[in-house]
């Protein structure tokens, strides 16, 4: 057993060598969903959903859209939440997509991001949730966005741990793990690796190696960068069926933090340890983790 503090000590991470699995060692069970029940996110059933914000046509129909969300966690003034759903097509996941269309919605959400960013809403929360594991309610792939009017406590709190000292600590972080066993792959802009201590077996995190601070930050190339470090990754994990959930972290020029994407595959349950004392148990280490990814990437061909 290895006992590891993450890097800004808010919790522990336990290895349980009794436990020990390779990464390809989880089964999972594909998501048995009910044919009979009409899908409102297909083409055709437009009008099983809230309002339409937008979409991305092609050839007279949409190929992207995004829509109010019909059972929204919460509601104005606090904010507003939105589902965008990413393929006209019923059974194909983000997994599944080239590498131009996976590009086309990573703008979709940038620029809903941005777009809500100039509304004034402080903190637009683009996420996923793959898989029943993972907490979707729906086999259509579709991605999630929680838009808040304030910026949330925690990102406040994170904020002020991560600059302490009046430098970014990610920075380092980014640099040290660029010379580790836990690296997964870099390019000119972008980097991934798996972090010192994961709440989740296989858990990724992926940083713009430059200091940006918010969707409004990125430029093309960067952008370009990261998206196809981020498809990699994702096909990884659609290869072996694994749910997952992934979140996009964020600051602002009050609260500064490193813009980065946090994904998380959902293999391991967390029960009262995790909860009460957040002590997380995983069974495989995060350098074994990323030696699996380094050698699936080699065989990748987007």
């Amino acid at each position: 057993m290895e006992i590891r503090n993450d890097y800004f000590n808010l919790y522990q991470t336990i290895i349980s060598t009794s436990r020990s699995k390779r990464p390809n060692d989880f089964l999972i069970d594909e998501t048995k969903e009910n044919k009979g029940l009409i899908c409102p996110f297909c083409p055709g059933n437009e009008n099983q959903t809230p309002q339409e914000l937008g979409q991305i046509s092609d050839n007279g129909k949409w190929k992207i859209r995004w829509v109010l969300n019909k059972f929204p966690a919460f509601k104005e003034p606090f904010g507003k939440n939105i589902i965008i759903i990413e393929t006209n097509q019923h059974e194909k996941q983000l997994g599944d997509f080239n590498k131009n269309d996976f590009i086309e919605v990573l703008k979709v959400y940038k620029n809903i991001a941005v777009d809500f960013l100039h509304q004034n809403y402080q903190y637009p929360f683009i996420f996923k949730n793959h898989g029943s594991q993972a907490g979707a309610s729906r086999f259509h792939s579709h991605s999630q966005g929680a838009i808040y009017k304030k910026i949330p406590p925690y990102i406040i709190y994170l904020s002020n741990i991560n600059n302490k000292n009046n430098y970014c600590q990610y920075c380092e972080i980014i640099n040290n793990e660029q010379k580790s066993e836990r690296l997964i792959s870099k390019n000119q802009h972008v980097v991934a690796f798996c972090p010192i201590a994961p709440k989740f077996n296989n858990e990724v995190w992926i940083f713009p190696i430059e200091h940006i601070v918010s969707w409004k930050d990125f430029n093309e190339e960067v952008f370009l960068d990261f998206a196809d470090i981020f498809l990699k990754i994702l096909k990884i994990i659609h290869q072996q069926s694994w749910p997952y959930n992934f979140y996009f972290e964020f600051g602002s020029i009050e609260h500064p933090l490193h813009f980065n994407l946090k994904i998380l595959p959902r293999l391991n349950t967390w029960a009262s340890v995790e909860i009460a004392n957040q002590n997380y148990i995983i069974s495989v280490t995060p350098e074994v983790s990323a030696n699996f990814y380094k050698t699936q990437i080699e065989n990748l061909s987007l």
